[in-house]
């Protein structure tokens, strides 16, 4: 039985999306990569077909691709971490798995790669033709690199059977860090926003799942690289007053802006890195998702619909 192979499977947004394909298909046509028995034994028991193994082995992608219809590449290094870390994981495990996957003349490789791929914001508007943009955030650099060796690998085949997906914050009931993370917050104290809040761009766990199946099955989804988004032009503010009202406690609280700046001035005077919220809460950046819409027919709930999905954890201890 041909599969479709979700690495990253124990994770999040790979155990939300080997969860959608086995409600569409079954678990015993969900062939999952996960690190470590533990997280092996679970899946198994629910009948998804489960490799243990280290993405970043170089023998692995061969075993992978064997017998598989699709491949959903999920599994990611987010965390911080050292460079070498970060791209041994998701450049160049990401370019072996693409080769082989290429290479087995799969349907179809989607990756799950990020808004960060498009490098610095600026004040564009970010739509998909948009050029890659330098940045010195290694995070993004590996979702740049990791989208060009995939584009790069099918193309050397004469394929064109990838997509490249690009969330945004990805939020819901299983997310633990934007979801049960922000309730924390807000449970805790009050969320702090730098000034009044740049954009912010979430997309629900469902729609996300959503997107990745459509990709999958759509002839028009070939080759082609999508936002997914929440285009609502959300601020910060308007996430943190959504987990304050879920648990029902204060607002969120304003911070100063020049004073955040001129502490990470300080601190990186020091040789300290630079406040990660100055880089990613003061964006002004549209991401619009209409690519999307018209060639995945993808439409995202609207954020009041989907924070409220997170309602029945916002009490939890």
């Amino acid at each position: 039985m041909r599969s479709v192979l979700v690495t990253g499977a124990a994770g999040f947004i790979g155990g939300c999306v080997a969860r959608g394909f086995a409600r569409e298909r079954g678990p015993e046509t969900v062939h999952c990569l996960v690190r470590t028995q533990e997280q092996a034994k679970p899946l198994l028991d629910q009948g998804y077909q489960v490799t243990v193994g280290d993405i970043t082995d170089s023998e692995l992608p061969q075993h992978l691709v064997k017998d598989c219809q699709t491949v959903v590449h999920a599994a990611a290094f987010m965390k911080p971490g050292p460079r070498e870390d970060i791209f041994a994981v998701n450049v160049e495990a990401t370019d072996r798995l693409a080769q082989a996957a290429a290479q087995a003349k799969v349907d179809r490789f989607i990756f799950i790669s990020s808004i960060e791929a498009y490098g610095e914001f600026g004040h564009r508007i970010l739509t998909e033709d948009q050029p890659y943009l330098p940045t010195d955030h290694a995070y993004a650099e590996s979702k740049i690199r990791g989208e060009q060796a995939i584009t790069e690998r099918f193309q050397q085949t004469g394929s064109d059977a990838y997509v490249h997906l690009r969330p945004g914050m990805v939020y819901g009931p299983h997310s633990q860090y934007w979801t049960h993370g922000y309730l924390q917050r807000a449970r805790s104290g009050r969320i702090r926003v730098l000034g009044r809040g740049g954009r912010i761009y979430p997309v629900h766990e469902d729609d996300l799942v959503a997107a990745v199946t459509s990709a999958a099955e759509r002839p028009l989804a070939a080759g082609q690289t999508f936002n997914l988004v929440n285009d609502e032009h959300l601020t910060w503010w308007d996430w943190a007053l959504a987990h304050h009202a879920l648990t029902g406690t204060n607002r969120p609280r304003c911070q100063s802006v020049w004073l955040t700046r001129l502490l990470d001035k300080i601190n990186r005077s020091a040789g300290n890195p630079i406040d990660e919220a100055l880089r990613s809460e003061l964006r002004t950046s549209a991401i619009p998702h209409d690519k999307a819409r018209h060639l995945l027919g993808w439409e995202p709930r609207p954020f009041q619909d989907g924070i409220r999905t997170c309602k029945a954890f916002a009490m939890a201890p």
